[in-house]
């Protein structure tokens, strides 16, 4: 992956459109008594969630009654901004600026996951493979590219698949569908909703 550049070092580059994959802001719930707000992937999520339990990860919202302080301290920019190195007709090198963007290669985004967030507590995987299997299965890229690998929308989820997803998993759909949904809701009630608007 070409060399990431914290936002200080790329003023120019805060114009440059987003990624196509998505960030969101998330509360994670690190202890009884310590909460941080950050800014990730949408695929991230999971991982958060496995790492940090169930429940404990919550997207913010601008409705949040703390989401407005919480903003303030999480990153806001769209993403990491790397250098693309263009290469003219003369073979002059320049670098050229734009957000990391996931979808341009997952294989290379599933690598830098499991790097991020290292080894499993329990079991011999990294964190991303526990959360997504490996990387040949495809579902680490449908979660990357919002559930189209190759321009084709993956298969149609079953009521036993929607009883196997997570809380975020299925906020995650929900989104993708339009749908809104109460972010504070549980996940049997989320798990209803989904059902209810694939039938």
């Amino acid at each position: 992956m070409p060399e990431l550049h914290p936002d200080k070092e790329v003023r120019s580059a805060q114009n440059l459109p987003p990624p196509k994959v998505g960030r969101v802001m998330v509360l994670v719930k690190r202890g009884p008594t310590e909460s941080i707000g950050r800014t990730c992937f949408r695929h991230e999520v999971p991982i958060l969630e496995e790492i940090f339990g169930e429940g404990n990860v919550s997207e913010i919202t601008d409705t949040d009654p703390d989401g407005r302080r919480l903003m303030k301290y999480a990153i806001r920019a769209k993403g990491p901004v790397i250098f693309s190195e263009d290469e003219d007709e003369d073979g002059n090198v320049t670098p050229t600026p734009k957000h990391y963007d996931p979808s341009e290669d997952p294989r290379e985004e599933y690598n830098r996951l499991g790097q991020v967030y290292g080894m499993h507590n329990e079991v011999n995987l990294t964190v991303v493979e526990k959360v997504y299997g490996p990387f040949r299965e495809g579902r680490f890229t449908a979660a990357v590219m919002g559930g189209r690998v190759g321009g084709k929308v993956q298969r149609k989820l079953s009521v036993d698949d929607i009883s196997t997803m997570k809380g975020s998993e299925i906020q995650q759909k929900l989104a993708e569908m339009d749908i809104e949904y109460d972010p504070t809701a549980s996940v049997k009630s989320l798990r209803s909703q989904l059902i209810g608007a694939l039938e």
